[in-house]
């Protein structure tokens, strides 16, 4: 017995989808029926109120019905639209056949018998809906087992009703009506249990349901003729229907309001990790042109655009430090816009906010790009750090009104991120520069010299290209130290410095390697060519004296020693020694010389 109550159980759902699936057969087939008929407008069973109200219930009650029945194809998980729509489908099928003389004169043939048992069948299948849908509803308060021992004692009644005489299915009502009376206490337990456990909220479906369960204890007092009341189950049950749907469309509106509320935040967090990913980026490195590139590229991932740049302020001027997505590349870095007098830029540091442009061409303020046609919306964005403007970005779009205010937004707060890290880059820049840098001559000093310069010698090495070096040390400097002071001597090794550096290639690197001694490096120089080079640069030395003065000058002089050499399997520091060398060699033969080493007619005689 327990094995078949088990079996029947777990196929409830089946059974309730085949039922609703028959049901809604016959009344689709009652309505087909109804439409082939040829009958008159006036009879009276249409023109009274009954007859009327009973096709007004039956329509709304299978539209209804309809309408739930497709909620839970749509959302199966929701086996409460199903209750409620077999509900629905049950209420409008007694409609039809219970106290609705006009539809039963269209069939005349029907079964006496069969109209009773539907009437029976419609109760029993009724209460056994709304147990379900209520059980569905408030199955925290409710008990799992009384919940099928009421569910089994309907489907028994139904199943009986189907097989036993009228007569007999007459007292089987009788007892189903008293035995209801304790369904009705228990669902009233159940729906009080509920709004006690629960907030007021639920206030709308107790007040439906109680009203419910007191109308169907009229309508039993009204079949056992105890209590002259009318049968208004129909009445009630509409009305109930009306709640529901306002309680539904309550509840989609939420669930509406919901999506609504999780796509904000989804797009608010699908945001959040964008910037959180163009941070990492721009962080992930302190090379200035680097984190440049990398802020247009990153930018472009939140803020559409065509084309953008960036600029920053140098003598008062904007130039463009990087630039993405131009035709005319080359043309837009050539470009110079002066921070007093273009409106656009001068507003954005009036404001230290965002300005958008939806409209380039109507715009007057607008006119420092060159062959931008296709433009159609611009936005400038600040970059900011510690309350000061270090560049700004220029975003461009060939669509009209692209740009909004979430978009201004968005750039700004990207903005003080990509300021940060360009601030991070600039400061990096200037640290290794310093760190590189010889303060008082502002060449490289000698430890960033020789890291340049054995990169640029292993690609000789590696190419058989020739490499040459000159070494310098400046004449009788002790002397001038001694005898001016040491604030001259720095202006002479400035001089110098300054010397060199205008005689020299942009190819040619140049470095102090200590005191008074200058270190040249020429890549890809013939030892020819460095001679010449070292008797250039021993001219321009000699004719270029230290003016203190109108009447006051000091001579400067210097002993060169040039090496040049093809490498092979030698390292630098045998270049260097070389060229070492042949300057001390200079400077024993008098001074003011420049002594030179062929390297590689050395190694030719030495094999």
């Amino acid at each position: 017995m327990k094995g078949v109550i088990y079996i029947m159980l777990k196929k409830e759902k089946s059974l309730t989808i085949i039922l609703s699936t028959i049901i809604l057969v016959a009344l689709l087939y009652v309505i087909f029926s109804l439409n082939k008929l040829n009958v008159p407008t006036s009879s009276s069973n249409i023109n009274s109120k009954n007859g009327v109200l009973n096709f007004l219930y039956f329509g709304v009650f299978l539209i209804v019905a309809l309408y739930h029945l497709c909620l839970y194809i749509f959302r199966t998980e929701d086996i409460s639209k199903l209750y409620f729509g077999c509900l629905c489908i049950i209420m409008s099928l007694r409609t039809l056949i219970v106290g609705n003389k006009y539809f039963l004169s269209l069939y005349p043939t029907l079964n006496y018998i069969l109209v009773i048992k539907l009437q029976y069948l419609s109760i029993y299948l009724a209460v056994f809906f709304i147990l379900s849908f209520m059980f569905i509803l408030f199955k925290e308060s409710s008990s799992k087992t009384i919940n099928n021992i009421c569910k089994l004692f309907c489907l028994f009644f139904i199943a009986t009703t189907i097989f036993i005489s009228p007569i007999l299915a007459s007292k089987l009502l009788i007892i189903f009506q008293f035995s209801s009376m304790l369904l009705i206490v228990y669902a009233t337990y159940i729906i009080l249990k509920a709004y006690r456990s629960q907030n007021q909220k639920i206030i709308i479906i107790l007040i439906a349901f109680l009203t419910t369960i007191v109308i169907i204890s009229m309508s039993m007092l009204h079949y056992l003729g105890i209590n002259n009341v009318n049968d208004y189950s129909l009445l009630i049950f509409f009305f109930f229907i009306l709640l529901n749907i306002f309680i539904l469309a309550k509840n989609q509106s939420k669930a509406y309001k919901k999506i609504e509320t999780l796509a904000k935040q989804k797009e608010q967090y699908c945001l959040r990790e964008k910037l959180c990913s163009a941070t990492f980026s721009l962080n992930s490195t302190l090379n200035l042109d680097e984190v440049l590139d990398k802020l247009l590229i990153s930018l472009k991932q939140i803020i559409p655009y065509d084309s953008a740049s960036f600029f920053m302020e140098e003598n008062s001027q904007f130039i463009v430090k990087s630039a993405y997505g131009f035709k005319n590349i080359n043309a837009i870095y050539k470009i110079r816009i002066n921070k007093d007098e273009d409106l656009l830029f001068k507003e954005i540091y009036k404001t230290y906010t965002t300005l958008l442009v939806t409209n380039v061409k109507e715009d007057n303020r607008f006119n420092h790009y060159i062959n931008l046609t296709d433009i159609e919306s611009w936005l400038g964005i600040p970059v900011i750090f510690n309350n000061k403007i270090v560049g700004l970005l220029t975003l461009d779009s060939s669509k009209k009104n692209i740009y909004t205010k979430n978009h201004c937004d968005i750039a700004l707060s990207f903005a003080f991120n990509a300021g940060v890290a360009v601030e991070n880059a600039k400061l990096h820049g200037k640290t290794k520069q310093l760190a590189c840098i010889d303060p008082l001559t502002s060449l490289y000093n000698r430890r960033s010299f020789f890291e340049l310069a054995n990169k640029i010698f292993d690609k000789a090495k590696s190419s058989m290209q020739p490499i040459s070096s000159i070494m310098i040390d400046i004449d009788d400097f002790k002397k001038i130290n001694d005898r001016l002071g040491h604030h001259t001597g720095d202006l002479v090794l400035k001089r110098l410095s300054k010397i060199c550096s205008q005689n020299l290639d942009e190819s040619h690197i140049l470095g102090r390697f200590g005191g008074e001694e200058f270190i040249v490096l020429l890549p890809g120089t013939s030892f020819k060519k460095a001679e010449m080079v070292g008797e250039n640069l021993r001219h321009a030395i000699e004719n270029n004296p230290l003016i203190i003065r109108k009447s006051d000058t000091i001579p400067i002089t210097s002993s060169l020693g040039v090496a040049s050499i093809t490498p092979t399997t030698e390292n630098l520091e045998y270049l260097f020694t070389s060229a070492d060398k042949a300057m001390y060699q200079a400077k024993a033969m008098g001074k003011n010389k420049v002594m030179s080493i062929n390297l590689d007619l050395r190694i030719q005689k030495k094999a």
